[in-house]
């Protein structure tokens, strides 16, 4: 009786304290983070969360048309999405900020606060969790000028910031510009990707969380 006792404690200590923990994956971004002219059903966060295992489990925290400069006509950082990203206490976060900044009216009138305003929100990611991993992103390629969004600002104003960034902070990238330049079919209004498209990002996220 006492031995049939002792295992069956031991089996009700695995059963409840043996379970592998699950990983928190925070999506913080804008309309490409949250799936434009859906209902979020095809977004990356999404696709990558029915990609992953039990163990892992995706929000998304995305926001359309937000900014990652705190003086934009949008700043991500007054939205409830990104205060319940903040108390997600996520284990990891993927940034994708920077294209609606390429606007003229937030990156020629703020663009030289984007760096500050990067670093400040990776710090205040680390707040939550000290041994969060944060991976930053380059934003697609912009195929046309749509809605001001501008690719020129975007590789040579945003993309070398996030350069910066990579040596300021620890930090790692997801270049998604490289990846997916030469996929303007995936991208019907030449800024959003398609179904297929946000599958295609999913893709390219998780291999870099996953290495």
């Amino acid at each position: 009786m006492r031995k049939f006792l002792i295992v069956s404690l031991l089996s009700c200590f695995c059963l409840f304290g043996c379970q592998e923990r699950v990983v928190k994956i925070a999506c913080i971004g804008d309309s490409i983070t949250q799936g434009f002219g859906r209902d979020n059903q095809d977004s990356y966060p999404n696709q990558m969360n029915a990609m992953l295992g039990e163990n892992k489990e995706v929000r998304n925290f995305g926001v359309g048309g937000r900014t990652m400069l705190k003086k934009g006509d949008y700043p991500l950082w007054k939205e409830s999405a990104f205060t319940e990203a903040l108390q997600y206490k996520a284990d990891v976060a993927v940034i994708l900020l920077g294209t609606n900044d390429s606007k003229p009216q937030n990156w020629d009138q703020y663009g030289n606060e984007f760096y500050s305003n990067y670093l400040s929100m990776i710090d205040t990611l680390k707040t939550t969790n000290p041994k969060m991993q944060i991976f930053v992103c380059y934003p697609p390629r912009a195929f046309a000028q749509v809605w001001g969004i501008r690719d020129s600002v975007i590789v040579n104003g945003v993309i070398p910031v996030v350069d910066s960034i990579l040596t300021q902070r620890d930090v790692k990238l997801i270049d998604l510009h490289s990846a997916m330049y030469n996929n303007e079919d995936l991208f019907p209004d030449k800024i959003h990707p398609n179904k297929i498209g946000y599958k295609r990002m999913a893709e390219i996220v998780d291999e870099a969380i996953s290495k």
